[in-house]
């Protein structure tokens, strides 16, 4: 009898790690969340962060993270590239190409059918008032105001907040002709091979006086 109750006290401690364990696997890794997000909007009960891009030549790293409210906290989470069908520099990336903590990864840019939306998936939840964070790496040149959307599910809620995200729109590049005081004028122009505005150097103008006016010459300043 004694025998009997030991493998029955052993069998309810191993299906209690068992069950522990599904509900630690099922939960991202915590993150700290950015103190100073670029732009911080309400997704639901939770709140989604822009934390800001960084470039590197022609392709840059856009990081955001996804702040979870609490009953419910967030179960699973996700985000679309809102330009991504209007250009060849953008796609929908997935596992590698999205940096994400832990175990969980983007999954394919696909309808979510318990939310009804098409966006890459992260299929893990979030503790309520953690966060959890990912940098999506693109070809991309320049910021349209609404170039995200990020998505959460949280109880029978699916939510979306609007973002600052990638766009495959070059930067403006200013072409104003300007002088730096020595008599060297320049301009600014974007080039494609940088993805920059780099300036570009212009020769004075010939002046002479060949139309007789003696103060046709060239001022530097």
């Amino acid at each position: 009898m004694n025998h009997l109750k030991h493998l029955l006290t052993l069998y309810k401690s191993m299906l209690l790690m068992m069950i522990l364990s599904i509900a630690f696997v099922s939960q991202i890794n915590a993150q700290t969340c950015p103190t100073n997000p670029e732009v911080s909007v309400a997704i639901g009960n939770s709140i989604a962060h822009f934390v800001g891009v960084e470039y590197n030549g022609c392709s840059s790293s856009w990081t955001y993270c996804i702040e979870s409210g609490s009953n419910p906290s967030v179960s699973h989470f996700g985000f679309n590239l809102n330009n991504a069908d209007d250009c060849t520099e953008l796609s929908h990336p997935s596992d590698g190409e999205v940096d994400a903590p832990g175990y969980c990864s983007a999954g394919e840019n696909d309808i979510d059918p318990s939310c009804g939306e098409v966006f890459n998936k992260f299929d893990c939840g979030i503790d309520s008032g953690d966060c959890a964070c990912f940098t999506i790496t693109v070809d991309a040149f320049s910021v349209d105001p609404a170039g995200m959307t990020l998505y959460t599910k949280s109880g029978p809620s699916c939510d979306s907040a609007v973002l600052p995200g990638p766009s495959c729109i070059p930067p403006e590049c200013d072409g104003t002709i300007v002088c730096d005081g020595e008599g060297n004028l320049s301009y600014l122009e974007y080039n494609p091979d940088t993805c920059e505005c780099e300036s570009i150097s212009v020769l004075p103008p010939d002046c002479d006086d060949d139309d007789c006016n003696t103060e046709d010459f060239y001022n530097p300043a």
